[in-house]
């Protein structure tokens, strides 16, 4: 087949299997980070009809003193509910399979944009699977994928934005075309998933106007800008005209993101941010550097469109480096912007790729055998994924305990001790999230439960039968 003869397929199967060993593999094992499985809660309630678009829930016991849950803004478990809707509700599925499809749609953007900017060089646009490739290679983001965060989302939306901005860019009236209108909305809907730092993408046009000065002018770039600011003034007077929505908008911008900036410190200086923005690239950015020495070795040339790489580094670092201005920083927080760093990191090294596979491939029996060898590694990824699905990759007793509860106690309130109550969320939240268990501190429900060996509650006495391994379930006298 002729597929098999074309050099660009060891990158294509190389590209695929890091997808598949990093994010597939993991991803549809049981165990997530708190917040992920908090989320994920949250959506299954909205798709079970408890909770609303404005007011989600996560549990009937308030999180921060609130009945509804305002962590952030509400789009991404309204997203997520729908394939609750459809997978079901009672498996660990429907928030995997979301995540595979914000991660397949994110991809698609990257590619657009890379063949987008790369449209008049067709030896260096076919070869889109760099920075694909580059991009899950970084730590934080297939472990973003793997833990259900909401930033998997707005990267979606925020690579959109971009995509339909250089797509309006192109146009004589750039602020009158549908592109501009379409990379918006994106923004709109990347504020609804995460909120401020999503809006980074307003800088694109400035940014675009510093780079590329002999395509645009100031007052294009001026008033494109002021453009998507109006219009994104317009969005928010008509969602807050609705007056649910201004109210759960007003709790979760001054009772939960004012009161986390004020009170909640999670890095211990503003620059906390930028170790992480260089150890989460560092395995991409040495892929990059081994190319590099390759093409010297190989006497390679290879020359890049430096104003490409200004353009894309200097948007990624506009949706990271705000992040600068808080002290809640985690190295989460920044993985919109690495879409657009792979890019960046990509364009260097992108043009010598092409005599690079054509040299490695002139030897029919090196570019079989590695071709072999990549096709067999997809397979046996493909295999383990289907094999270890359902597995529990992390907190294994916690989770054996709450599937053995399940068989006892389901869409309910159990008592507890405020030990675990306010300082054991991951057990809390995959309770709700399988169990449709809320917990209470007081001691008047049917049923208690408490840490392994506990002083037993003198209301209650111990349930049967008692196989559980990190906590103990007891039912009232």
């Amino acid at each position: 087949m002729k597929i098999f003869s074309d050099n660009r397929l060891p990158f294509w199967l190389l590209t695929i299997n890091a997808i598949v060993w990093l994010i597939l593999l993991p991803l549809y094992q049981d165990g997530m980070f708190m917040d992920g499985v908090q989320y994920a809660a949250v959506a299954r309630n909205l798709a079970k009809g408890i909770g609303s678009f404005w007011f989600p829930v996560f549990s009937d016991n308030y999180v921060a003193g609130l009945n509804s849950f305002h962590e952030h803004p509400p789009l991404v478990y309204y997203l997520q509910s729908f394939f609750f809707k459809i997978f079901g509700f009672n498996n660990i599925y429907p928030e995997r399979i979301y995540g595979l499809a914000i991660l397949i749609s994110t991809s698609y953007y990257i590619i657009l944009i890379w063949n987008k900017v790369f449209a008049e060089n067709i030896s260096v646009a076919k070869h889109w699977w760099l920075p694909i490739l580059l991009w899950v290679a970084m730590p934080i983001v297939f472990w973003a994928y793997v833990n259900n965060v909401h930033e998997i989302t707005v990267s979606l939306f925020t690579t959109a934005a971009v995509y339909y901005f250089v797509c309006a860019t192109e146009k004589k009236y750039v602020y009158f075309n549908l592109y501009f209108l379409l990379g918006v909305s994106a923004i709109v809907f990347a504020f609804l998933s995460k909120g401020f730092p999503a809006l980074f993408p307003l800088v694109f046009f400035a940014i675009h106007f510093l780079v590329y000065r002999e395509k645009t002018n100031f007052s294009k770039a001026f008033v494109s800008t002021i453009a998507v600011i109006i219009l994104l003034i317009v969005a928010a007077i008509i969602v807050l005209a609705n007056s649910e929505a201004r109210a759960s908008m007003h709790i979760w911008f001054f009772d939960r993101m004012v009161h986390r900036i004020a009170n909640n410190p999670v890095a211990g200086n503003h620059f906390y941010i930028l170790e992480g923005l260089f150890t989460e690239q560092l395995t991409s950015l040495l892929l990059c550097i081994l190319l590099f020495f390759t093409y010297k070795l190989l006497k390679i040339q290879n020359r890049f469109n430096t104003k490409h790489f200004y353009f894309f580094i200097w948007l990624a670092f506009s949706g990271s480096l705000p992040l600068m201005l808080t002290l809640v920083q985690r190295n989460f927080y920044f993985v919109p912007s690495l879409p657009l760093f792979a890019i960046a990191w990509a364009i260097p090294v992108a043009n010598g790729i092409e005599i690079f596979s054509e040299k490695l491939y002139r030897n029919t029996k090196v570019r079989s055998a590695i071709n072999l060898i990549l096709i067999i590694a997809f397979s046996a990824g493909i295999l383990t994924t289907f094999y270890k699905a359902g597995n529990i990759k992390r907190e294994k007793e916690m989770l054996q305990d709450v599937y053995t509860l399940s068989n006892k106690i389901n869409n309910t309130t159990v008592c507890v001790p405020a030990e675990i109550m306010w300082n054991n969320w991951q057990f809390r939240c995959y309770m709700m999230r399988y169990n449709d268990v809320a917990f209470s501190v007081s001691d008047t429900c049917l049923y208690y439960v408490d840490y392994k060996n506990a002083v037993l509650n003198q209301n209650y006495k111990m349930a049967q039968p008692d196989n559980l391994i990190m906590f103990q379930l007891l039912e009232k006298i």
